[in-house]
């Protein structure tokens, strides 16, 4: 069973959240947005804030779907426990280069897999700063 996924439209949602929040925040992260999750491991507002928005929109996109985000993930490892292949599933990497974007360096963007029943894993990954998303038709 192919996902009831219009994968344009995702790539729309991602690219807008993206957008909206990883490139005013470029290169102007103050030292307090800026934390570790484990030794060498950077968190920042960005990944939150991009991983917040991204679970909740892309939840309602597939109602009863779940999402996983890293940083939901390094907070409470349970949060895998929603992982279920009965359901359809968001896994969310929502700063893909946390360090390269904390150093200013570009590139950074953000990746969603996506899964359900039956179906092999599928997912895209977006480059905001230059509108770049790939994703399998």
């Amino acid at each position: 069973m192919s996902p009831p996924v219009d994968v344009a439209a995702i790539g729309d949602l991602i690219r807008t959240i993206a957008r909206e929040e990883m490139l005013p925040r470029f290169r102007q992260l103050a030292e307090h947005e800026i934390s570790h999750k484990t030794p060498g491991d950077l968190v920042t507002v960005v990944d939150h804030a991009v991983e917040d928005r991204l679970s909740e929109a892309l939840a309602a996109r597939i109602p009863g779907s779940v999402t996983v985000g890293e940083e939901a993930v390094a907070a409470h490892a349970a949060t895998l426990d929603r992982l279920d292949a009965e359901a359809w599933a968001w896994v969310i990497d929502p700063l893909d280069g946390t360090r390269n974007f904390w150093m200013r360096k570009p590139g950074p963007g953000s990746s969603t897999p996506w899964t359900g029943p039956a179906t092999s894993p599928r997912g895209g990954w977006i480059l905001p700063a230059s509108s770049l998303w790939s994703a399998p038709g």
